[in-house]
C-alpha cells in the first residue's frame, strides 16, 4: 500500500546514501546509528481508538477508499462499534477494555489477550447501546500492556459533542429518512449547510466536520429529515486532554489528545498527577479541568490564562 521512504545522505549531492540505524542488516554502515537515541526494533504502540456505527470496512486495492462508518453521537438503542488499531502487537500482550458512563461507573469491561505478532493490526468489537441510556458523555478507554492508555469519547442523545479542533470529525442524524439537510446555528439561527471548504455530505445522515477551527466553539448542529423532521440538535465543545507522549512541554503538540496546543476556545482537562504539564510560554485556554491530584507548573516570567 502506500507508504513513505525516510532517506538519509552524508553529502549535498546525495550519492552517499547511509543507513540511520545499527543492527544487523546494516551493510552500509554497520556498527554506527544516526540517531542520538535509537528506537527498539519493535516499538508495541496502540495508534488509535475509534467509535464506529457499523463495522469498519477495508477499501481493498488502491484506489478504493475504506469505509471508516466512525461516529460519536449516538441514541438510545443504538448500534456501537468500538475499534482499536496497533503497531508491533506482540505475542502475550494483552489490552484491557472499559466503556465508562457518563458518571464514570463502568458499563462494559473485558481483556484482550494477544497471542500473535503483528506488525500491525485492528480489532473492533460490537454492542447495542442500553434503551434507555444515560444521556451525556461516555468514554471507552483502553489500556494496553499495561503502560499506554488511549481512550475516545461519545455521546448519547442531545449531549454537547467534545471534539478535537483542525482534525476530521463526523456528526451523525440520530433519525434516518430518504433526504438530509445538514443545518447550523453559529448564534444568528439555523441555516443550511452547504459542502465546501468544512463540510462535506452536507444531504446525508453523517455530515463530515473537516478541520472545523475552534473559534465555532457553541455552534450548533441539527438534521432536516425528509423536509419535515428535525434530528436532535448537537453543540460543540472543543476538548483536549493531557497524554504527556513526549516530555512535560504544555507547548508539545504530541503531548495532546488533539495533537494540537489548545488556544483561547479549547477545554484543557489533565487527569493524572503522573506525568503533568510545565508551562513555558504565555499560554491560555478556555477552561482547565485538574482530576486525581493533577496539577499545572506555570514557570517564572510566563503566564497561563483561563477565561471561563
Amino acid at each position: 500500500g502506500p507508504h513513505l521512504h525516510f532517506e538519509v545522505y552524508t553529502n549535498s549531492s546525495y550519492t552517499q546514501l547511509i543507513d540511520p540505524w545499527n543492527g544487523p542488516c546494516n551493510s552500509m554502515n554497520p556498527g554506527v546509528s544516526w540517531w542520538a537515541s535509537q528506537q527498539s526494533y519493535f516499538v508495541p504502540t496502540l495508534s488509535k481508538v475509534i467509535t464506529h456505527g457499523a463495522a469498519p470496512q477495508a477499501g481493498g486495492s488502491c484506489p478504493n477508499q475504506e469505509l471508516t462508518n466512525e461516529k460519536i453521537n449516538f441514541k438510545d438503542g443504538d448500534a456501537l462499534y468500538t475499534s482499536s488499531y496497533y503497531r508491533d502487537q506482540q505475542n502475550g500482550q494483552s489490552s484491557v477494555h472499559t466503556i465508562y458512563k457518563p458518571d464514570g461507573t463502568i458499563w462494559q469491561t473485558w481483556t484482550q489477550n494477544f497471542t500473535t505478532w503483528y506488525s500491525a493490526s485492528w480489532w473492533y468489537y460490537s454492542w447495542t447501546l442500553p434503551n434507555p441510556a444515560s444521556t451525556g458523555t461516555w468514554k471507552y478507554e483502553i489500556l494496553y500492556n499495561g503502560s499506554q492508555r488511549e481512550f475516545t469519547l461519545f455521546t448519547l442523545n442531545a449531549a454537547p459533542v467534545n471534539i478535537c479542533p483542525d482534525n476530521y470529525n463526523v456528526l451523525t442524524s440520530n433519525i434516518t429518512g430518504s433526504t438530509y439537510q445538514w443545518q447550523v446555528n453559529n448564534g444568528s439561527g439555523f441555516v443550511n449547510v452547504s459542502n465546501g471548504t468544512f463540510y462535506a455530505n452536507a444531504t446525508t445522515q453523517i455530515l463530515q466536520l473537516i478541520n472545523i477551527p475552534s473559534s465555532w466553539y457553541g455552534y450548533q448542529y441539527r438534521c432536516f429529515v425528509n423536509s419535515t423532521t428535525y434530528s436532535n440538535t448537537l453543540t460543540l465543545k472543543f476538548t483536549s486532554y493531557w497524554k504527556g507522549r513526549s516530555s512535560k512541554a504544555w507547548e508539545d503538540p504530541s503531548n495532546w489528545q488533539c495533537g494540537n496546543v489548545p488556544d483561547a476556545n479549547t477545554d484543557v482537562i489533565i487527569n493524572s498527577s503522573s506525568s503533568t504539564p510545565e508551562v513555558s510560554s504565555n499560554a491560555v485556554c478556555r477552561t482547565l479541568t485538574l482530576n486525581n491530584g493533577a496539577v499545572v507548573t506555570v514557570k517564572s516570567n510566563f503566564k497561563l490564562d483561563v477565561l471561563k
